[in-house]
């Protein structure tokens, strides 16, 4: 019976996936470019998380946008195969960065590519729009 118990929770587990872990944009960074906010309202009305939630099949990237604690926007994408989602490290990072960061994410969504930035191992990430940073991934701005 428990092995019946057990291998039925596996089972839901591994079709309806799981939080690997969960990021959440500065509050000082800009909302990504793919997010359309109404005219007129402040950043700080926002707030802005990703999750990594993984399936036995598959793995998504989940960007949510927060209106008053309510899910105003939500943008997933697969991690698997496609050019939507590069991980990237600059060929020389700047001092003052813990070994290993800074780590840049090229993300696309809806063809529209904004570059996300993780400063230290944290939960938190950043927009950047560093014009120096930028030309060295290869994205225009």
């Amino acid at each position: 019976m428990l092995f019946r118990r057990l291998f039925f929770v596996l089972l839901v587990v591994g079709m309806s996936g799981c939080v690997e872990s969960q990021l959440q944009l500065s509050p000082e960074s800009r909302i990504p470019d793919w997010f359309d906010i109404p005219q007129g309202r402040p950043r700080s009305d926002f707030k802005v998380t990703a999750a990594y939630e993984g399936t036995a099949s598959d793995r998504k990237l989940v960007f949510k946008l927060y209106d008053d604690d309510h899910v105003f926007a939500l943008q997933k994408l697969s991690t698997r195969g496609g050019d939507n989602i590069q991980s990237v490290h600059l060929a020389r990072p700047g001092d003052g960065f813990p070994e290993g960061y800074p780590k840049y994410k090229i993300i696309t969504i809806n063809g529209i590519t904004d570059v996300l930035e993780h400063r230290k191992k944290e939960a938190i990430f950043y927009t950047t729009d560093d014009p120096a940073v930028r030309k060295e991934l290869g994205v225009v701005q």
